[in-house]
């Protein structure tokens, strides 16, 4: 990322301007330079790929409760991709300043745009595209009383949901949707299945962990950087339910930095299906190759996960404080396998990875790492 500063305000102009929506030059260009002029307030950006090309653009400011964003662009092949991120980074920053709203003004939103923000959550209100992000782990009577404290916009949180918080008796599905809409959000009580997950080292690094992959000299694909969702497979044949979070317990040598519960995803998709079929379905999400998810099957059948809002733990639990979690919650530990997780086991072990005197959200580091690796237009 760059400060406008770094970029011609005109090139912007030509950059992103949304043609297709009827959009005019010089509109853009006051939005543009209203945002300069307020620099004080307004933190504009500007997210260049690897070749220094313009494929994002960013003002926004932290008004009293919400963060405003009033410019929100893309552009390029890679405008698909980079949109999730871009709208994620969002409600990190917000996050990051302690705002309990985002608000999306912008009045030209492109499609890919749309899609995201839908994607991550977001309600689309009379004025903007809202969303309400929590960093913290929490219950449904406590995340009831949070919500109605923060003053939502009317329509951002449906009247029946809040009703079943308020009766402690919310439905696993309308549980995972508020996690979605309310990232980092970890909402207990709610008959939300964890499972344990463990994977290899080489692929933990591609697949998510930025730290992990710095520390080799094969970092990931690019690509898988700037993505929201992923996949991996497993030889697994179970059938698992949703909506679920994932505990990755990364296997491998310690040195290395495995031997760790290094991150927690959510659950969108668990597909058990023939090797082939996995593969063609999902391979523009996973690092394996097709003879790799064919290895990988039992009798002809593989388990593919996809998954999204994968948040790095910000210590790493090592596996004698793994052991020592599942001993005090009475659980028998398997770590070769897909294996289930009791809710309160997965609690501590969140607690235990994020306690380290900071309340910011992890994922910040990890969204920001990978928008800065955003590769070249091809």
């Amino acid at each position: 990322m760059s400060a406008i500063g770094d970029t011609s305000a005109a090139a912007l102009v030509g950059r992103f301007l949304s043609t297709d929506a009827g959009e005019r030059a010089h509109s853009l260009t006051r939005l543009l330079r209203d945002a300069i002029a307020d620099h004080t307030t307004t933190q504009t950006l500007v997210i260049t790929d690897g070749n220094g090309d313009a494929v994002g653009l960013i003002a926004r400011r932290a008004e009293a409760t919400t963060m405003e964003v009033s410019l929100l662009r893309v552009a390029g092949p890679l405008a698909t991709t980079i949109s999730r991120h871009l709208v994620h980074l969002q409600r990190l920053a917000a996050v990051e300043d302690g705002l309990p709203l985002v608000r999306v003004s912008d009045p030209y939103i492109s499609s890919a745009l749309v899609s995201a923000l839908i994607a991550e959550g977001f309600t689309q209100l009379a004025d903007g595209w809202f969303t309400a992000p929590f960093a913290l782990q929490t219950d449904i009577h406590e995340f009831a009383s949070r919500l109605q404290a923060r003053g939502m916009p009317l329509g951002l949180v449906p009247g029946h949901v809040i009703r079943e918080l308020e009766a402690g008796k919310i439905h696993a599905s309308v549980a995972g949707e508020l996690e979605r809409q309310h990232s980092p959000l970890k909402l207990l009580g709610a008959a939300i299945t964890t499972y344990l997950v463990p994977i290899k080292h080489e692929w933990a690094r591609q697949l998510f962990d930025v730290g992990l992959s710095e520390e080799t000299l094969f970092p990931r694909h690019e690509i898988l950087g700037i993505s929201r969702e992923h996949v991996y497979y497993s030889g697994s044949a179970r059938t698992l339910r949703l909506p679920a979070r994932i505990v990755w317990y990364v296997s491998g040598r310690e040195k290395w930095g495995a031997r760790r519960v290094r991150a927690v995803s959510r659950l969108e998709e668990a597909v058990v299906g023939r090797p082939r079929t996995l593969y063609r379905r999902y391979q523009h999400l996973g690092v394996w190759r097709r003879e790799q998810v064919e290895a990988s099957a039992s009798r002809g059948r593989a388990l593919a996960l996809r998954f999204a809002d994968t948040e790095l733990l910000k210590r790493p639990v090592t596996l004698a404080e793994l052991r020592t979690i599942a001993d005090e919650s009475r659980h028998t530990l398997v770590l070769r396998s897909i294996s289930e997780l009791p809710e309160h086991m997965f609690a501590q072990i969140y607690k235990v990875g994020n306690d380290v005197g900071a309340d910011k959200s992890s994922t910040l580091p990890l969204a920001e790492a990978a928008v800065r690796r955003a590769p070249a237009e091809r």
